[in-house]
């Protein structure tokens, strides 16, 4: 690589972390606290969502109905349960009737006896780090800069990898000397070596999680430009709405399945598998969505969603990730997984906890490197400035007359 070309990587990269690189930071650190979400929730709010199991689990419909009696004046959205372990509750999410109120409670339930263990506003302090973790609290105009921020990141990443790079005129060793942190030598030398170390372990995981916010953030899109990476279009987008019986009573009532009986018939299309979410169905052709996951399974990777006509109860679609199509796999579940390690199960959620980290180290090794640099070449350029100037001595000339 040029001198030219490497002054080029090195511009960019360098202006990209010091104008975003708090950005970049915070993104990081509160992907970092989403990795274990619902793990720190259960924690801080035991209460809420650790139960004694006794007995049974109830059917949906008893659960859907103990939601509906402690909030009769709000609808009940979905069902959700978070992991398949006995002892976690089942939280329901409820809506105003009137769409005029803005504002969903979160209601949690025990599976077992259908009481209710607490309610409160959906939107908690970790939900605010979700919300800025994916728009900057800013609806859809922060998250289209959080997918422009993850664009110019993938830059970034490649830049300091460029940048890194030992070249064979570094004789031998280089790559030791490029993987490894000196203690012993200046505080410059230091930062530099954990800027640039910790920024070559962890490239990969960086940008892969950088790549995949793009399809959760621009999802049809992502799927264009796959197909056109790929060569390979995406599979036909299949029917998931009910289909209104013609044959009504007098009073134009219709006959309607409820969320148990969906939740059921769910559980019927994928044998041993327990019910993640059972999403209510609205509107007249409205369907109720049940995803199921593996034992001891949490990844969406790992699910099975199947979507039920709210009428006659029929599997109108069935989505596996695991059968779909290449390119809506890579723009919709998979992405997801990846996006936060799930695909890999607790050791995949640990690195990607850990490349979160990474990112504020990065931004404040960088930065205190430029600050050092730049005040080092001030405190030159005063000191040049401020030196008395050297003044050549007076020459003594002799006349020779004196000698």
């Amino acid at each position: 690589m040029t001198q030219r070309l490497r002054k080029v990587w090195l511009f960019g990269h360098r202006w990209i972390g010091l104008l975003l690189g708090l950005a970049i930071a915070l993104i990081g650190l509160s992907g970092s606290i989403l990795v274990f979400e619902d793990s720190i929730d259960a924690t801080l709010n035991p209460q809420l969502h650790t139960v004694v199991p006794s007995g049974p689990l109830l059917p949906f419909d008893d659960l859907a109905a103990a939601a509906q009696a402690a909030h009769p004046n709000k609808n009940l959205l979905y069902l959700l349960r978070n992991n398949d372990q006995p002892k976690t509750s089942v939280s329901a999410l409820m809506a105003w009737k009137s769409r005029q109120v803005p504002g969903r409670t979160q209601v949690f339930l025990n599976p077992y006896t259908g009481a209710v263990l607490g309610s409160r506003p959906e939107h908690t302090w970790l939900g605010m780090v979700h919300d800025f973790h994916g728009e900057f609290l800013a609806g859809p105009r922060g998250e289209t800069l959080v997918g422009a921020l993850a664009i110019v990141l993938l830059f970034s990443l490649t830049g300091g990898l460029v940048l890194w790079w030992p070249s064979a005129e570094s004789g031998t060793g280089r790559w030791k000397r490029a993987l490894s942190v000196k203690s012993s030598g200046t505080m410059k030398r230091l930062l530099r070596d954990v800027h640039n170390v910790t920024g070559a372990y962890f490239f990969v995981v960086l940008f892969v999680c950088s790549l995949t916010a793009l399809p959760l953030i621009w999802p049809e899109e992502s799927k264009v430009v796959l197909s056109t990476v790929l060569g390979d279009p995406p599979a036909v987008e299949h029917r998931r709405t009910s289909t209104r019986p013609e044959d009504v009573d007098s009073s134009g009532n219709v006959t309607r399945i409820s969320l148990g009986q969906a939740a059921e018939i769910g559980l019927a299309q994928s044998p041993g598998h327990w019910v993640n979410l059972a999403l209510n169905a609205f509107g007249p052709t409205g369907s109720y969505m049940i995803r199921t996951l593996p034992p001891g399974e949490t990844a969406m990777s790992a699910s099975i969603t199947v979507f039920v006509d709210r009428y006659s109860g029929e599997v109108i679609d069935t989505a596996d990730p695991s059968q779909q199509h290449i390119v809506d796999a890579l723009a919709s579940d998979f992405a997801g997984t990846i996006h936060n390690g799930s695909i890999l199960g607790l050791p995949g959620r640990l690195v990607v906890f850990a490349g979160g980290l990474a990112f504020p180290l990065l931004f404040v090794t960088g930065l205190m490197l430029w600050l050092r640099s730049k005040f080092s070449k001030d405190m030159l350029t005063d000191l040049r400035s401020t030196k008395p100037k050297r003044t050549s001595k007076p020459t003594v000339k002799s006349k020779r007359s004196d000698l």
